[in-house]
């Protein structure tokens, strides 16, 4: 055996690994073959180069690793999509509060509930409404324009507030609405379209209006005429009136046994005063 071939055994058994690898790793020399490389798990981090000896290049941009010029142009285009939906938050939050708020005035609105019975008529009644009602910006109440309007309408009264002249009816009307797990009773609106404008600044506009009325948990649509006049220079009044059966709000009739009993119908009527907010 020459000497050379002994030489290059000795060396492969001291560094357990072949003479070539070890005299790659003495003169810095990539491991890899000279020719282009299919892509690997390292290629995730690093790219070969096309030309020449396949040495490793790093490319980096804006701290990230970056393998391609497809990689480059994704990269962009995610930073300018990024850069325009932050451009264009605070314009969509400074519509949102450009819109025109009205909230209840306390104790300056009137709601009645209004049924029959064997006995005679009944009615329970409360001046607490709370809630608001709120206008986009593009409404114009000095030229309002006919069709459907952009607008969002939030009502409440708590069940306890509704009371007759009578103690001991309203403790069965409490009890048949289920007062103890719904506490309140909510209206929102979930459409508004003016039909009739006012032909004078005292007159009515007249809005036909739907949305969702929720009683003692059960929620039902319901659809009625709403007028709405202007009160000084900040204020607005809302009228309407609706009829709902108690029945289709999971209530049973209130009755008493060889006394009376009650219809199912009843008409729900309501005034309800609203002033602007102030901006801030």
């Amino acid at each position: 055996m020459s000497t050379t071939r002994r030489l290059w055994k000795s060396i492969s058994r001291k560094s357990n690994c072949s003479p070539r690898r070890v005299i790659r790793k003495a003169l810095k020399l990539p491991l890899w073959p000279s020719r282009p490389t299919k892509p690997s798990l390292m290629g995730k981090k690093w790219r070969c180069q096309r030309k020449g000896l396949n040495w490793l290049e790093r490319i980096q941009s804006n701290g990230c690793m970056v393998n391609s010029k497809e990689e480059k142009y994704l990269m962009k285009k995610n930073c300018f999509l990024l850069v325009g939906t932050l451009a264009l938050l605070p314009v969509s939050l400074r519509a949102a509060e450009d819109w025109v708020r009205y909230n209840a005035v306390p104790n300056s609105s009137k709601v009645k509930v209004d049924g029959t019975s064997t006995l005679h008529d009944w009615s329970v009644g409360s001046t607490a409404l709370g809630g608001y009602v709120e206008f986009d910006p593009a409404f114009d109440l000095a030229k309002p324009a006919l069709g459907k309007i952009n607008a969002h309408c939030d009502v409440r009264i708590f069940v306890r507030q509704l009371k007759s002249d009578k103690t001991d009816m309203d403790n069965v009307m409490y009890d048949s609405m289920k007062e103890k797990d719904h506490r309140r009773i909510d209206y929102r609106l979930s459409e508004m379209v003016l039909k009739e404008a006012p032909k004078s600044p005292d007159a009515p506009f007249l809005f036909d209006t739907k949305g969702e009325l929720i009683v003692a948990g059960v929620t039902n649509k319901v659809q009625m005429p709403v007028t709405m006049v202007r009160v000084g220079a900040d204020k607005l009044k809302f009228a309407g009136s609706t009829s709902v059966k108690m029945t289709s709000f999971g209530i049973a009739p209130p009755t008493k046994l060889g006394v009376f009993s009650t219809g199912d119908d009843v008409k729900l009527s309501f005034e309800w005063l609203t002033a602007r907010k102030e901006q801030k």
